[in-house]
């Protein structure tokens, strides 16, 4: 018998369905790091589906030898068995979702639902064109509500969860076929990383990057920190001071002739944003060159 993680941490939630009489419903988990975070070895599920909803942030995830990058707003699924981790990757800051059900309950009555609607609900789940795509709508409206309901054994309570299960599942049934494999849909953000990676002496702001994408600047900032988990300008930003480090470690240029090279308007708001990014200043960052940012 496979053993699940039900372990809690302060940024990490896991919930054991089990206790909810869900029936197949085994585990709903949430993380929401600040940070990365050592990923677990390789593992399997055997009789188990899981299926992670990645709502902000950047994710990989390695079957078989193949990689998959998972962005914000991304389903990815794993089937029964399959061997699967994020190492070495580690898990990266952001916010993540996993449920895993017991996909043997399906001649039985996965989360209530008859013999035919659950063995109908299973087997979209295990025959998807793809294990990875992108979401219709932000799944969290259906994960979420898990998550504030109580332990307590009420028949409200228990269709109030399943409803919202049964949804979610649904609605990664009609993802999968509707949006595909991810890919297409971010050669926007591939085009914005090109133009901030070859502007990073133009002080470019958000809304020269929102017209770059064709979007508006507040859908610009929101679109771009659901797949990065970062503001575009926090983004840039970091790219520009990536950039300082390497020509402060590589070359004998001034610490202002780099800011000024860089598009900042003077060496003091330069120091203030190198100091901000990489805890030290520009002078020390040269004197002790083995000092990571």
């Amino acid at each position: 018998m496979t053993t699940l993680d039900l372990n809690n941490t302060d940024e990490r939630q896991i919930l054991n369905l089990a206790q909810f009489g869900l029936s197949g419903a085994l585990v709903l988990g949430r993380y929401r790091y600040t940070h990365s975070h050592p990923a677990p070895p390789p593992h399997s599920h055997p009789g188990m589906i899981e299926i992670c909803y990645l709502h902000r942030g950047f994710q990989v995830y390695e079957i078989a030898g193949r990689k998959y990058e998972l962005h914000g707003g991304d389903l990815f699924v794993t089937q029964p068995g399959e061997l699967h981790s994020t190492w070495p990757y580690n898990k990266k800051r952001g916010i993540l979702y996993w449920l895993i059900l017991d996909v043997q309950i399906a001649n039985k009555c996965l989360l209530g639902l008859s013999c035919a609607e659950s063995q109908a609900l299973v087997q979209k789940l295990l025959t998807k064109p793809s294990r990875h795509f992108r979401t219709l709508t932000d799944c969290r409206n259906h994960l979420e509500p898990l998550f504030a309901t109580t332990k307590k054994r009420d028949i409200l309570q228990y269709v109030h969860r399943r409803c919202h299960l049964i949804q979610f599942l649904l609605e990664v049934g009609k993802a999968s076929l509707e949006r595909g494999v991810p890919g297409s849909e971010n050669e926007w953000l591939k085009g914005i990383l090109r133009h901030m990676r070859h502007g990073l002496a133009d002080n470019l702001q958000a809304i020269d990057f929102a017209n770059k994408a064709g979007m508006s600047t507040s859908r610009f900032k929101a679109r771009f920190r659901e797949v990065t988990g970062k503001g575009p300008a926090e983004y840039y930003l970091k790219l520009r001071i990536t950039e300082a480090i390497c020509r402060i470690r590589q070359t004998n240029l001034s610490i202002t002739r780099i800011a000024m090279d860089l598009g900042f308007g003077s060496s003091q708001g330069f120091a203030t944003s190198f100091r901000r990014i990489t805890g030290t200043t520009p002078s020390r960052m040269r004197t002790d060159p083995a000092k990571e940012p």
